[in-house]
């Protein structure tokens, strides 16, 4: 496999090439996926934030007085769940625009368009693996609570 610039200009071989041209639409597919995935995620927690509001606002309305207890954890998930969506599109956007300068190499032999392609690429991996390594700890130290719990309680 030759990997120097050949008389076309070209830096990859053409089985690297049709591997990339064959790679970028599932590329492409799980970017929309994502965005897909991202978007309900957003949407579910705007929902359930303005549910919680109008709850609260009904049992203030009919009851006189502020009910903040069940709606509270309801918010902070919400939150968490729309942080999270925003991530995910993010990290989505970052895969489409590889594949999208996948192709564009695929089809022109730009050099720039493979360096935009490995540039994209090299966000999508770094913020996947921040994300990675945030969910793994917040599971280390939620089970760390509930063998604390456990452990602490008398059966």
């Amino acid at each position: 496999m030759e990997n120097q610039i050949n008389n076309t200009g070209q830096i990859l071989s053409e089985s690297s090439i049709e591997s990339i041209r064959k790679t970028a639409p599932w590329m492409k597919f799980l970017s929309i996926l994502s965005f897909i995935g991202g978007g309900l995620l957003l949407i579910f927690g705007l929902r359930a934030i303005v549910g919680a509001i109008v709850a609260v606002i009904n049992y203030s309305s009919v009851y006189g007085m502020y009910y903040g207890g069940d709606t509270t954890f309801l918010i902070i998930g919400a939150i968490l769940c729309m942080v999270l969506a925003i991530v995910i599109i993010c990290i989505g956007s970052y895969l489409y625009k590889s594949a999208n300068a996948y192709s564009e190499y695929c089809r022109t032999n730009n050099n720039d368009s493979l360096e935009t392609a490995f540039l994209q690429q090299r966000k999508y991996w770094k913020i996947s693996g921040i994300v990675t390594i945030v969910i793994l700890s917040l599971f280390l130290i939620a089970l760390i609570m509930f063998v604390s719990a456990v452990s602490s309680s008398r059966w």
